[in-house]
């Protein structure tokens, strides 16, 4: 297991009812923060208008370096970077992958261009059935 503390960097869409989650881990530029920002910010919008629920991006504050393994190692984080969470809600397995297909197709997604601010090679994503909702939203 690994824990660490996040600073919450933005969030959108107001919750529900939700059965999917799609999360990722990722290293980023400390220099490049804002560009960074901008982007999940862009990526969060998206995500909400092809049928998400909640969006959150946040910035690591509280990482140790592990025994065995830690969130810097998992993304190959350099000295110079910090480490990203974050996670965009669905109502279902179907709807995030009815979802993702407009994400896929939205003109918004090849106006963030091929330059991103975040090593796309060194990205953690996985997709995670809720097993326990105490419905916070």
């Amino acid at each position: 297991m690994v824990y660490a503390g996040f600073n919450v960097l933005g969030e959108s869409g107001d919750g529900g009812s939700l059965g999917y989650v799609q999360g990722y881990v990722a290293p980023f530029a400390k220099e490049q923060r804002q560009p960074f920002s901008d982007m999940c910010a862009k990526m969060r919008e998206i995500a909400i208008d092809s049928g998400a629920l909640h969006a959150v991006d946040s910035l690591s504050y509280d990482i140790e370096d592990g025994k065995v393994t830690d969130f810097k190692r998992a993304v190959d984080a350099e000295a110079d970077e910090g480490v990203a969470f974050g996670f965009v809600e669905w109502a279902s397995k179907e709807a995030h992958e009815t979802g993702s297909a407009k994400m896929r197709e939205d003109k918004r997604m090849t106006s963030l261009g091929g330059d991103l601010p975040v090593d796309g090679k060194r990205m953690i994503f996985g997709g995670f059935e809720v097993m326990l909702d105490t419905g916070h939203h």
